[in-house]
């Protein structure tokens, strides 16, 4: 039996920047292989590449990754370029592939699994 899943983008606009705002919800529990996904991403402008303020990424309760890095016109545009002139900040449990959008199996955490079933 598979469950409601729900997939929301939007597009916000702040100052002359634009964003686009993904929510990803799986249709049954997070997993590392399909994650919970959400993510604020400024698209391509011009020569400039696309640049991503927010991804967060849960599995579970060992798989997390949230990535915070709002580029310099946000801080800018939101006044906090006076205190903060700039911000990278990547909290991580697990290891998180950016490009598959899922987590890497950990080799000990498949040990342990085998080990369980060996008792």
């Amino acid at each position: 039996m598979s469950g409601l899943s729900a997939v929301i983008s939007v597009k916000l606009k702040l100052g002359q920047d634009s964003y686009n705002v993904d929510l990803n919800i799986p249709s049954a529990t997070p997993t590392p292989e399909a994650p919970f996904l959400f993510s604020v991403v400024s698209p391509e402008k011009g020569e400039q590449p696309a640049n991503t303020l927010l991804e967060v990424a849960i599995g579970n309760a060992n798989h997390i990754y949230v990535a915070v890095a709002p580029p310099s016109s946000l801080l800018k545009e939101t006044g906090v370029d006076k205190v903060v002139e700039n911000l990278n900040v990547v909290v991580s449990e697990g290891k998180y592939n950016k490009t598959d959008k899922k987590f890497d199996q950990d080799k000990n955490e498949d040990k342990g699994k085998d080990e369980d079933k060996n008792k």
